[in-house]
């Protein structure tokens, strides 16, 4: 059985798009419980801020961060695969860029200056620094 680097590419983009955009329930269910166990001002704020943030961002298609971070994908190749490394790896870099290229054209498409704009940032809330997602009107 050899590898198919295309199918490689288009899993690593699509894999990645979904790590920028899907938080696992359970590390959601984590913030709620973070915020009701909090009792600092400010640390309520700041939860309040993520949890918030998180909500606008997967309710509006939008990227949980804008630090994308660097990917790392572990791969397990089983027995009796025909394999080419360079090409896997290369395979996986261009899903990478392609993932970073749609993610970074749908962010600028949702600039203020569209009117289907759905999201973007207006303000800190909070502690002061963070910012906060909010829905856009009209």
């Amino acid at each position: 059985m050899k590898v198919d680097t295309d199918a490689v590419e288009e899993i690593a983009k699509t894999l990645y798009i979904q790590a920028l955009k899907v938080l696992p329930d359970d590390i959601k269910e984590g913030f709620q419980r973070l915020d009701a166990n909090e009792t600092d001002a400010t640390g309520k704020a700041v939860l309040a801020t993520m949890i918030e943030n998180i909500e606008v961002a997967e309710g509006t298609d939008n990227l949980l961060c804008q630090d994308t971070g660097l990917p790392i994908y572990n791969v397990t190749i089983g027995r009796g695969v025909e394999v080419d490394g360079y090409a896997l790896k290369e395979a996986i870099r261009r899903g990478v860029e392609r993932a970073t290229a749609r993610v970074s054209a749908a962010v600028f498409r949702r600039s203020p200056d569209h009117a289907d704009e759905r999201a973007h940032l207006l303000r800190a809330r909070g502690a002061g620094h963070l910012p906060r997602l909010q829905r856009a009107a009209g």
